[in-house]
């Protein structure tokens, strides 16, 4: 007997070539939202206007018409920084991860440093993949977002 495994047709778009809103954009971060406070007010107020000015980004995960995952970017001559990166949990394990986080280097690579912050909640499932991808830890920083929470710091 032979099992073939299937991998779902992974397409990604950046957020600037598609005609979406930011209300979709917030829908599909709802569980992001959750470990920071005011996240949709920075979506809002701070990435949106960056957005239309060029200096963020967002790549986004299709399989089918289905979002799988989603990656916030920063890239000014100050900062190169994955501001939220999401892949949802039906397309885990699938190397849509893998493929966004390369995706979100590639587009933030300008021969400077790139951070990455991850909340205490998220780190060890996405320890292994940041450290595949050349992160190490730079620096962690208690009661950041939330009381009694760290959030650590990566660094390429």
């Amino acid at each position: 007997m032979i099992a073939i495994i299937m991998k779902p047709a992974i397409r990604y778009k950046l957020f600037s070539e598609m005609s979406v809103d930011f209300i979709f954009l917030a829908k599909h971060l709802s569980a992001v939202a959750g470990l920071y406070p005011g996240f949709k007010e920075w979506l809002y107020f701070t990435f949106k206007p960056e957005f239309a000015r060029g200096v963020r980004e967002v790549i986004v995960a299709y399989s089918g018409n289905e979002i799988a995952g989603l990656a916030l970017l920063k890239r000014t001559s100050v900062e190169n920084k994955i501001c939220t990166f999401y892949v949802f949990p039906s397309f885990r394990d699938n190397d849509i991860g893998k493929d966004l986080i390369d995706r979100s280097i590639s587009f933030l690579d300008n021969g400077r440093e790139m951070m990455i912050s991850v909340s205490e909640e998220r780190e060890a499932e996405l320890f292994p993949l940041l450290r595949k991808s050349g992160f190490k830890l730079h620096y962690k920083i208690e009661d950041l977002y939330r009381i009694g929470k760290s959030e650590s710091f990566y660094r390429l």
